[in-house]
């Protein structure tokens, strides 16, 4: 059975800001597949994810609070960028 968790202010706002700066400096946001209004990271944000501290940081959080460990071979931290 499938569990939802909600938790307020689980990314800090320098978080926040470090991660939408992390995919610009990347090469920015790319359309998605079907999705109108939703931004993807551009190809190359899975490489850099991996390797940078604060996505591992994230990951260690949700980790954490969840009780499922990360594993290196599963699919990294998701983001999206949804306008209205």
């Amino acid at each position: 059975r499938s569990q939802i968790y909600r938790n307020d202010n689980f990314l800090s706002a320098d978080e926040v800001a470090y991660l939408l700066q992390f995919i610009d400096h990347l090469g920015g946001w790319g359309s998605s597949d079907g999705m109108d209004q939703v931004e993807l990271p551009v190809e190359g944000y899975i490489a850099g994810a991996r390797r940078d501290p604060i996505v591992a940081r994230v990951e260690d959080r949700i980790a954490n609070h969840t009780g499922i460990p990360v594993h290196s071979h599963e699919d990294i931290l998701s983001i999206f960028r949804v306008s209205s």
